[in-house]
């Protein structure tokens, strides 16, 4: 499950892929890396580099495929095979534990391109108010309102107010929207970064019937910056948030809780 969110973690990435830094036409300028990588504890290493394109560029590079990239944690060393498509991936050797630092290193056009990152803790006393929750199907044609129950509550603690990302995801194979006229809403959504403690979910969020993994993400503030400067800023060609040094992109650590909820009819 983890693997999956964290597939979906990478879509809010992919405007930075598109808007990175415009620059006046220079034959000097050398195109820089774009990394993506969230490291969370019990899963595979994977990283992701990309060619920067420039907003006046009509190049189409392949992404790079013969780099030497390192993680050390530790003092140990740790070199991600390519797995193409711009894709590194490192081997069981390699654990991601929560509290350790990570340090990312490879050579890009003759610069070093360096990230840090430091695993959050899980998140503690995460819970919901209820494991199930009363949505009425949603019929135009129907002469009675719907009526819905309370929202699902979601508490965790939070003392130091971190950083937290709350995503839903149906788990169900066959999905049965709970509104007979607009079908193609996903079965997957989330939430902006938030310090709170608490949110709540309103019963008409849910999209569709079924078993509901909701999954509460600690992330450092590198990414919550990163995921704001995304959300406000897609139109605007200037230099994302980074925390790549000589690159741009996103090299971070998360870590999960997950409660369950069934949405019935």
């Amino acid at each position: 499950m983890m693997k999956k969110m964290i597939a979906f973690f990478m879509l809010v990435f992919g405007v930075v892929l598109f808007v990175s830094c415009e620059k006046d036409a220079d034959s000097n300028y050398s195109p820089k890396a774009i990394v993506e990588a969230y490291l969370a504890p019990d899963n595979t290493v994977k990283v992701l580099v990309s060619n920067e394109i420039l907003y006046t560029s009509s190049d189409t590079l392949d992404a790079p495929s013969d780099l030497d990239i390192s993680i050390t944690s530790n003092s140990e060393i740790f070199h991600l095979a390519s797995a193409g498509s711009g894709y590194y991936i490192a081997d069981t050797s390699l654990h991601i534990i929560e509290g350790n630092t990570y340090n990312l290193k490879f050579t890009y056009n003759n610069s070093v391109i360096t990230s840090s990152t430091t695993i959050p803790v899980k998140p503690s006393n995460f819970t919901a108010s209820v494991t199930s929750v009363t949505v009425q199907q949603f019929d135009p044609t129907s002469t009675t309102m719907p009526t819905f129950p309370d929202p699902v509550e979601l508490t965790w603690d939070n003392p130091n107010h971190d950083y937290f990302i709350i995503v839903v995801d149906n788990i169900e194979t066959t999905l049965v929207p709970t509104d007979t006229v607009n079908t193609d809403n996903r079965p997957t959504f989330r939430t902006q970064p938030t310090q709170s403690n608490t949110y709540k979910i309103q019963p008409m969020q849910f999209k569709y019937y079924g078993r509901h993994n909701i999954i509460l993400y600690k992330i450092n503030a590198e990414y919550a910056a990163l995921y704001n400067d995304n959300g406000s800023n897609s139109l605007n060609l200037t230099s994302p948030i980074s925390n790549i040094n000589n690159g741009f992109g996103i090299f971070t650590g998360i870590n999960a809780d997950t409660v369950q909820v069934n949405v019935v009819d």
